[in-house]
C-alpha cells in the first residue's frame, strides 16, 4: 500500500461507487496543489491503523516514506523479523507544510 493523494479531475460527485469509478477512470486524475502536506496527513492515517511504513527495494513508482505493510495479527517471527528488517521512521516538520 501507499500514500499518493490525488483530486479526480471534471465533475467530481457521483451517486455510488460505481458511478465513482467511470469517473475516476473517464475523467483521469490529477496533483493537488498541496500534495506533500496530504500526503503526510494521509501517511499518520496509515501509521494509526496499523500500516508499518516499510521499504519497498522493487518499488519505482512512489518514494520509501509513501510505503507501507500491515502486520497481521497471526504472524509467524520470520514475518516480524522482515518487517523490523525493512521498517522505516521519519519525523514529518509540520511547520514547513503547505497546508492550503
Amino acid at each position: 500500500m501507499f500514500c499518493d493523494p490525488f483530486t479526480i479531475n471534471g465533475e467530481s460527485l457521483a451517486d455510488g461507487a460505481k458511478q465513482s469509478l467511470a469517473r475516476f477512470i473517464e475523467d483521469g486524475i490529477g496533483t493537488p496543489d498541496n500534495w506533500m502536506y496530504l500526503a503526510a496527513v494521509q501517511r499518520e492515517r496509515f501509521l494509526k491503523a496499523g500500516f508499518r511504513n516499510t521499504r519497498f527495494h522493487e518499488g519505482t513508482e512512489t518514494l520509501p516514506w509513501q510505503q507501507f505493510a500491515y502486520m497481521p495479527s497471526g504472524a509467524d517471527e520470520r514475518y516480524h523479523a522482515l518487517m523490523d528488517a525493512l521498517e522505516l521512521h521519519y519525523d514529518v516538520q509540520w511547520d514547513k507544510l503547505d497546508q492550503t
